[in-house]
């Protein structure tokens, strides 16, 4: 969303198509097996002549606290992610608000452009106050603001960020946005590049922005008479600001262009516990569970008999894994209730419930 001159230039529909399916990650393999790169700038929102790069910034993702980069010169960065996972990338940057971009799921390619467009503090105060945002005595977010973009798909097709960041205004004029479940109060960007309550559909600009949100995941889909737009989900928190940033979220799809799978919700749990058996280790009783999964899990662990509960939990990475539950002496020589909920990061979650045997212990 920003204020200048358009950028002029020609692409034949056959190369800009190529192009755009590129930039989307339609043709771009993964790295390491097991994982995808992220890569991307972050750079400042466009406003009031700023025009930064952010040398320095700390990219992260939300669900792998671990996992961090710095951005280099132009703002630029990669970080290796796993594979089929969901992942919120997020930057945080001296004197600019922290940003998070759309919630993605990893489907086997990597994803390009995934800039962050951060507002200086100052233009965050000016954007919030100019909206009434809920704010908290630290001037942060109450509670969520979601931001976007209706891109049009040219701009999609530079592979050079200078050249990506030149080309503006870049809008789609005319498109509308929903939000399920239903988000806070909603406005669109005017051409001078200001949330106008009076403004019904998208400008020049593109910009359409939430605020006052309420925690969750919610799902964005734009609409068009003449346009189509890929959809986009953005996971809510408190203080919370997330920037769908172009050339990703509700950006102009080209021709018959399919959804990239890793911009839509994750509906499935790709994990199974493969076996459950108590083994002795010396005088130890152990309860061995073997898990196979595509994706990073949640194992939460539940050992019942009569009165006497055993409860773990285990952060799984994606392949064979096995967890080894050592067995109260309280529990005897009989059978016990097992129950092993496997959770991903997208919160799909299935529940195994069987019977065990407790082997007897050793005097």
């Amino acid at each position: 969303m920003s204020i200048c001159s358009h950028r002029l230039f020609a692409l034949s529909a056959t190369a800009l198509l190529a192009a755009v399916l590129l930039l989307a990650g339609f043709s771009q393999s993964a790295g390491a097996a097991g994982t995808v790169t992220i890569s991307g700038n972050a750079y400042a929102f466009i406003f009031a002549g700023n025009e930064d790069r952010l040398e320095g910034a700390t990219i992260g993702i939300e669900e792998l606290p671990d996992l961090t980069t710095t951005a280099g010169p132009n703002g630029a960065y990669a970080i290796a992610v796993p594979d089929d996972t969901t992942v919120t990338p997020y930057a945080t940057f001296e004197g600019y608000y922290p940003t998070h971009v759309q919630t993605f799921h990893t489907s086997g390619q990597d994803l390009g452009q995934v800039n962050f467009q951060m507002p200086a503090l100052t233009t965050y105060n000016l954007l919030a106050g100019f909206v009434q945002a809920e704010q908290n005595p630290d001037d942060t977010l109450k509670n969520c603001g979601i931001v976007s973009t209706f891109f049009q798909k040219e701009g999609r097709s530079f592979t050079d960020f200078d050249d990506f960041h030149d080309f503006r205004p870049h809008g789609v004029i005319g498109s509308t946005a929903t939000a399920s479940p239903t988000a806070g109060r909603q406005f669109y960007f005017n051409s001078q590049v200001l949330p106008d309550p009076e403004q019904e559909s998208s400008s020049l600009d593109g910009g359409v922005l939430w605020v006052d949100v309420d925690r969750g995941v919610h799902q964005v889909t734009g609409f068009s008479d003449t346009t189509r737009h890929s959809s986009f989900v953005a996971t809510c928190a408190p203080g919370r600001l997330v920037n769908a940033n172009p050339p990703w979220g509700l950006f102009e799809l080209a021709g018959n262009e399919a959804i990239n799978p890793a911009v839509l919700p994750d509906t499935e749990l790709h994990a199974r516990v493969a076996s459950a058996v108590v083994r002795r280790q010396g005088a130890k009783r152990i309860l061995r569970i073997r898990v196979k999964s595509t994706e990073t899990v949640t194992a939460d662990i539940q050992i019942r008999q009569g009165k006497v509960t055993v409860r773990h939990r285990a952060r799984l990475s994606a392949g064979p894994s096995l967890v080894n539950v050592p067995l109260s002496p309280r529990l005897k020589h009989r059978s016990a209730v097992l129950r092993v909920v496997l959770t991903d990061t997208a919160g799909n979650a299935k529940t195994t419930a069987t019977r065990i045997a407790i082997l007897r212990p050793r005097r």
